[in-house]
């Protein structure tokens, strides 16, 4: 009920054209369905667009890595990261000290490189890790580094 009455205060601001200047808000999208997720951070990203510095407080780092534009990090009270969601979240040693995961893609990767296949930039966003499979297993003298992976395995 309180989100339901969140999110109406945030639309009859916004007709009244009042728009604070920081919105701090603690795990806006816990209990709501994927729709209102999207409505919430459509009205969140509108938010931010006019001027409101919007600070997310939630233990979903695939909202995280999708929405924020900065990712700060604390561990026992201090800051341990501060950077963009993809600098932040290629920190994989830190972000387990932390008791976070990487966005799921972001550790696929990870996982993919773990493995020896040589992929370069940990990314957060589905077309973006598209583009870097697609540019690792593609190699310029015509083979792709995926057959090479999959050889070596076999041998």
């Amino acid at each position: 009920m309180q989100k339901i009455i969140f999110v109406s205060h945030c639309i009859l601001n916004k007709a009244a054209k009042v728009e604070p200047e920081v919105l701090v808000l603690d795990e806006p999208t816990a209990g709501l369905d994927p729709c209102s997720k999207r409505q919430l951070f459509s009205l969140l990203k509108e938010m931010q667009g006019s001027g409101t510095t919007i600070i997310l407080v939630s233990h979903s780092m695939e909202e995280i890595s999708e929405y924020a534009d900065r990712v700060v990090v604390f561990l026992d009270g201090t800051v341990c990261m501060d950077g963009s969601p993809e600098s932040v979240f290629s920190q994989k040693e830190l972000l387990d000290r932390a008791g976070l995961e990487m966005p799921q893609i972001m550790e696929t990767l990870w996982k993919v490189r773990q493995r020896g296949v040589p992929v370069v930039r940990l990314v957060c966003d589905e077309e973006r890790a598209e583009d870097e499979i697609l540019r690792t297993v593609t190699d310029r003298r015509g083979g792709t580094n995926a057959q090479r992976y999959h050889n070596r395995q076999i041998l």
